[in-house]
């Protein structure tokens, strides 16, 4: 049951870098008509650039998030002792 959830969490994992992935080529896409929009007009091609960034870092800032809770999931299943209550993130050292 373990490994069948540590394949699980390893699918999603492998799934969210995929994300990333196809999301470096649309932001690549983007940047690229902002700044072609830029020399027709300043405006429009600011507000591109504006929104290409904005669908950056919340885009990388999730799937990056996804994967640091997967990763921690798998430590967990791998070192059933660091899995006490509350968490590794609250602990005091």
């Amino acid at each position: 049951m373990v490994t069948d959830r540590r394949d699980e969490l390893e699918r999603w994992i492998a799934g969210s870098r995929a994300t990333q992935k196809k999301l470096k080529l649309g932001l690549a896409a983007a940047l690229a008509v902002s700044i072609a929009l830029m020399v027709v007009s300043r405006a429009a091609g600011g507000i591109g650039l504006a929104i290409t960034a904005l669908v950056a870092l919340s885009g990388f800032w999730i799937t990056a998030g996804h994967i640091a809770d997967w990763q921690e999931r798998i430590y967990k299943l791998d070192h059933p002792e660091a899995a006490k209550p509350g968490g590794r993130r609250y602990q005091r050292d």
